[in-house]
């Protein structure tokens, strides 16, 4: 991905044939050089990765593609609701196409708007007390009732109310926030 970054060619490429163009050099090493086909029957070898490629301007559009375990969302700073932008595409690694029909998607931040990616740690982690997950519902509540504070601080208050209900450290938890100024 750096070595790609590094060249305007493909820095500036439509997100789709960028994704296709990282898939593609993973899928070689993944499918065809690293591992035995997997025996469930698909053909494909159980490794893969998930990808989320996003771009912006100081103007505050913005322009997403990918697939995640973990949807990114936008909290808008006015009182509209929480807006999931969906997975497009397939992980990548596993197959050749993994674009399919998808298209990426665009949008813009407002002034006050809130982007929020978060990985699937966060919302998978257990209570401690009612074995139910954190969920996707429960961070969204959070981000919005704190959404006038700054991403710093939203982040905190979501590690503390996280460290008061996991009940283990398996999965990786990490939150990124970009809030339009």
């Amino acid at each position: 991905f750096n070595t790609l970054m590094a060249d305007s060619y493909f820095r500036n490429l439509e997100l789709t044939k960028l994704y296709h163009t990282i898939n593609m050099t993973l899928y070689k090493n993944l499918q065809e050089r690293l591992t035995v086909k997997s025996e469930q029957g698909t053909g494909y070898s159980y490794m893969y990765m998930t990808l989320r490629l996003f771009r912006f301007d100081n103007k505050g559009n913005f322009e997403i593609f990918g697939n995640d375990q973990a949807e990114p969302f936008i909290c808008r700073s006015k009182n509209g609701p929480i807006e999931t932008l969906e997975s497009r595409g397939m992980f990548v690694g596993m197959m050749k196409d993994v674009i399919r029909k998808y298209k990426s998607q665009s949008f813009k931040l407002n002034k006050g708007d809130l982007l929020v990616f978060y990985s699937d740690g966060i919302t998978e982690a257990f209570g401690k007390e009612n074995k139910k997950m954190f969920s996707s519902e429960k961070l969204h509540s959070i981000v919005a009732e704190n959404k006038k504070k700054t991403p710093s601080e939203i982040i905190k208050i979501v590690f503390k109310e996280l460290d008061t209900w996991k009940i283990s450290q398996e999965d990786d938890e990490a939150i990124m926030i970009i809030k339009r100024k």
